[in-house]
């Protein structure tokens, strides 16, 4: 760990014990150390396997890993917090549409504002990186681990960075889901739509492009944010912001509510 990182394991272990304390999953951290100037915590010893290695290993396994990684996300949404235990995550939501507004033609920027501001605010838990890299399985017991984004708020903040993980941001370059998932991106995306089916419970293939639809406006929001606060940028990075900024704008003009 980095040497003032004293701050953020020490939270990261708060925010796990909320989660521990109400049922998920998760692992232990029983201690914090001190090597040199660093600090680290000390978790219970794992000997486990990433579902992201599960799927790059054995892809056969896919809806099985699909069904429990969506047992867990939806316990995790279905898990109320007492106020002021965590923060929540509108008001970051708001905040990248804040810095990222303006950067679109006036009446998309206006709209996605007033869009994110209407969705309702929540007290059920938020894992915030909920991606197949932290979710394992050790021994038979399926486990989440990195708690330090834990909040509170509306699912749909959650399944937007979910989306994110498997498919916003290698929309441009494949590549990216490949080096960061360590599986190719058509697998990638087979697992987001069947955890989409999953998660909703339907196959109808209209109510869930309707609901992805709304996901993506929430998605590239943040992803376009994220990219603005990049000072030097490649020519690379600058058509991934502009590939966001067209699909935003391009689903701006059939999306009018962000409620799912």
């Amino acid at each position: 760990e980095i040497p003032d990182s004293l701050p953020m394991i020490e939270n990261e272990q708060k925010r796990a014990k909320q989660a521990f304390l109400r049922g998920i999953p998760t692992a232990i951290s029983y201690d914090v150390v001190k090597v040199g100037d660093s600090y680290g915590s000390v978790f219970e010893l794992l000997n486990s396997r990433s579902f992201a290695k599960i799927l790059a290993e054995e892809p056969e396994r896919m809806d099985w890993c699909v069904r429990e990684y969506v047992e867990i996300l939806k316990k995790i949404h279905e898990t109320r917090v007492p106020a002021g235990k965590l923060p929540p995550l509108k008001a970051k939501a708001q905040a990248w549409v804040g810095r990222m507004k303006s950067a679109l033609p006036a009446p998309y920027g206006e709209k996605i504002q007033r869009m994110i501001d209407a969705i309702p605010e929540r007290d059920t838990l938020l894992h915030g990186d909920f991606h197949t890299k932290n979710i394992v399985l050790a021994g038979d017991e399926v486990l989440l681990i990195d708690m330090d984004t834990l909040s509170v708020g509306n699912p749909i903040f959650e399944l937007a960075q979910v989306y994110n993980a498997y498919v916003g941001f290698s929309e441009y370059d494949p590549e990216i889901v490949w080096r960061f998932q360590g599986f190719d991106a058509h697998v990638a995306d087979a697992f987001w739509k069947k955890s989409l089916q999953a998660y909703f419970q339907t196959q109808d293939e209209e109510n869930l492009q309707k609901i992805e639809s709304k996901v993506r406006c929430v998605a590239y929001a943040f992803l376009i944010a994220w990219n603005l606060e990049e000072e030097e940028k490649s020519e690379e990075d600058q058509k991934t912001l502009e590939l966001w900024m067209q699909r935003l704008c391009g689903l701006l003009r059939e999306v009018d509510t962000l409620i799912i």
